[in-house]
């Protein structure tokens, strides 16, 4: 499926979500609309660029623009989340509920702290987050590019970056 195919489904979805406020639904529709257009008109169409490369460039061309304030483009962002986790909820045969739980059990078999199962959770998250793919069909390389973003793009320590690494030794196991 192309991305822009999840676009009428992400409205409905919308429109239905009780946490988004009234007034800012048709933002988030608007934002998503011209998300897809940019890609469109810079031929990023395909998933030759990861989720994150996608969002940088868009998010670059909206504070270039000088058109949207901070807040703005933070909501832009949050309603591309929103539509991104719904193409991977759409795509992945196993949620993203489905894999927390196995990491919890793992967790717990290994009889490590709530502190560390929290901390896992967290970055298994952001991981699921930062695909632009189904999770089922990750590979090193998607680890790279994600550990590489959180070093590049949110400028996080060494020692952050290597505790999001460790839950995918957890992963792996579970």
């Amino acid at each position: 499926m192309v991305i822009s195919d999840y676009y009428e489904k992400y409205k409905e979805i919308v429109l239905k979500n009780q946490q988004i406020k009234v007034p800012y639904k048709k933002f988030y529709i608007i934002w998503v609309e011209l998300f897809l257009d940019y890609l469109k008109k810079n031929n990023m169409t395909e998933n030759k660029q990861s989720k994150s490369e996608k969002l940088t460039h868009f998010t670059n061309f909206l504070y270039n623009s000088k058109k949207y304030q901070d807040w703005q483009i933070n909501q832009a962002v949050d309603a591309i989340n929103l539509f991104y986790t719904l193409i991977n909820n759409t795509e992945d045969s196993v949620s993203l509920d489905s894999i927390v739980e196995q990491i919890r059990n793992t967790i717990k078999i290994k009889h490590y702290s709530n502190k560390t199962e929290k901390n896992y959770v967290y970055w298994v998250k952001q991981f699921y987050h930062f695909l632009s793919k189904s999770i089922l069909n990750c590979n090193s390389t998607d680890v790279k590019n994600f550990l590489t973003y959180l070093a590049k793009e949110k400028n996080v320590s060494a020692s952050t970056q290597n505790q999001a690494f460790q839950q995918f030794s957890v992963r792996k196991i579970a």
